[in-house]
């Protein structure tokens, strides 16, 4: 009954995250169909069949007779598991709040409550996304059924074990090389790609190069190594059992009542723990296998703090984050005028545009913050609808500057920057400066405002990416395919090695 559960709130979740990106393409759909119709559009742009879902939406909305006006309601649904806002409330994932933080050496309030509610169910439960929530996770455990088909017939699989300290490592690396402006995060949590891909094709009918990293982690625990990423790589679950290892609720083991030899619980355990010695540790993500598989119903869920193992280099870790969330620390030595927040907006630069902005920052000059938000839209084959809004507030008052502006677009080319586009503002609208353009063309582009403040000039540069660029997926496929093929190729030659030195192992 236990699995059951678990396994309708791992479907529930992915339906969530489904059900909001389509809200968000159909918010889409009204802001930008103008004179057209709903039905008309929506084929258009997805096909025959979600044409219908997008009318059955739109006949339920009983949206007002300004279309437009009910864009905003959909606005406060929108995001995914790494960031998700329900009914205006943000909820962010820690990781990514900690990353922004120490990048930009800012505490924003808005981001730091946002986490409020995570952080929350991380003391209570421990690592218990992993095993609850994560959308990645639940594909992992189907994959681990193939695997498990694969095994009864004799196939071929390696299991390669790693130190588990590596994933702690990755978490402190990849969040160090935040301070240089280098967000690798975004491109490597798996359930931060399930929700964009996700986004990905509704919006665009299409998978982006996350799907390409999303399928070598199911061929690298299909056929290298069972539960791999989780268990010996994954920065996210490193991060939650660091924070929830005096967690309140988690697996509490009898040994005494246990029968003899009985290990089916370890057997069943996906994070490779022995539940059957009472060795659970941190790592534990509660999801209750163990509890389903003992016979003797030794292994409970238990309500308490309970003594759990924090090693020597484990509360090195948590120094050395606490090291890099330290404004003032002496790690804190490089500057950037802006930093990616990668999750959903808070700003309300979402008109006509309902969906997560293609990229988001925030930057500080003086006295004042800038905020700028890109969104873009695929029209066909070769043109590229992009929306790019600039909102400037004084630090100290939060009062939004109304004068002139100047938005310039530089586009990245073989030979340096080439200025593309400019447009100068003479005024705000609606206290923000919304500018449009069709690009025929796909590529990395930085986008400068300038504004002039108590006669002094501010500039300040946005890294803006247009379309998925051809050579970069051509370059992270080719990327992925030799690590994946180097790790299966080692793998199997030191099985083979293996397998010969007990062939000519003397017989005792």
């Amino acid at each position: 009954m236990l699995q059951y559960i678990r396994k309708t709130i791992q479907i529930s979740v992915i339906a969530v995250i489904l059900a909001i990106t389509i809200i968000s393409y159909y918010g889409y759909l009204l802001s930008a169909k103008g004179q057209k119709d709903l039905m008309d559009m929506a084929m258009e742009e997805n096909g025959y069949i979600m044409s219908y879902l997008y009318a059955f939406i739109h006949k339920i909305a009983s949206q007002p007779v300004n279309s437009g006006d009910f864009v905003p309601y959909l606005d406060i649904f929108k995001g995914g598991a790494w960031s998700l806002t329900l009914f205006g409330f943000n909820i962010t994932d820690p990781v990514i709040a900690i990353a922004t933080t120490i990048a930009s050496k800012v505490f924003y309030i808005p981001l730091l409550i946002s986490i409020i509610i995570p952080l929350v169910f991380i003391l209570i439960f421990g690592r218990a996304f992993c095993g609850w929530i994560c959308p990645m996770n639940f594909l992992f455990e189907l994959n681990e059924k193939i695997r498990k088909v694969l095994e009864r017939f004799n196939v071929p699989i390696l299991n390669i074990s790693m130190s588990r300290e590596y994933k702690y490592f990755a978490l402190f690396s990849i969040l160090t090389l935040s301070l240089f402006g280098i967000h690798l995060l975004p491109y490597i949590l798996p359930y931060a790609l399930v929700s964009r891909e996700l986004y990905h094709y509704i919006f665009y009918s299409t998978f982006s190069f996350g799907m390409i990293l999303i399928l070598s982690l199911l061929v690298f625990e299909l056929l290298v190594s069972r539960r791999g990423w989780c268990k010996y790589l994954c920065p996210g679950g490193a991060f939650f059992s660091l924070l929830g290892f005096k967690r309140l609720v988690g697996i509490d083991v009898n040994t005494k009542s246990c029968p003899a030899q009985c290990s089916l619980c370890t057997e069943a355990c996906p994070r490779g723990l022995e539940p059957h010695k009472n060795m659970i540790g941190i790592e534990c993500d509660n999801c209750g296998l163990c509890i389903s598989k003992c016979p003797a119903v030794s292994v409970k869920y238990k309500f308490g703090v309970r003594s759990s193992e924090f090693g020597v280099k484990a509360k090195i870790i948590c120094f050395l984050l606490f090291l890099l969330l330290t404004p003032h620390s002496s790690l804190l030595t490089v500057s950037h005028a802006a930093h990616a927040k990668i999750i959903n907006p808070h700003a309300g630069a979402q008109t006509h545009y309902p969906q997560n902005p293609s990229e988001e920052y925030f930057a500080e000059k003086d006295d004042y913050v800038i905020h700028f938000s890109a969104f873009q839209h695929k029209q066909s084959d070769a043109t590229i609808r992009v929306k790019a809004v600039a909102i400037v507030k004084e630090k100290e008052t939060g009062q939004p500057y109304l004068g002139p502006l100047r938005m310039v677009f530089y586009r990245k080319s073989l030979f340096g920057m080439k200025e593309d586009m400019r447009f100068d503002f003479e005024k705000d609208f609606e206290k923000r400066y919304p500018f449009y353009a069709n690009l025929p063309y796909e590529g990395d582009f930085v986008a400068k405002v300038s504004f002039n403040a108590s006669g002094k000039e501010i500039n300040v540069e946005f890294p803006m990416k247009v379309g998925e660029t051809k050579t970069n997926l051509i370059f992270l496929g080719f990327i992925s395919f030799v690590l994946i093929s180097s790790i299966i190729t080692v793998a199997y030659l030191k099985k083979k090695q293996q397998e010969a030195k007990k062939k000519v192992a003397p017989v005792g």
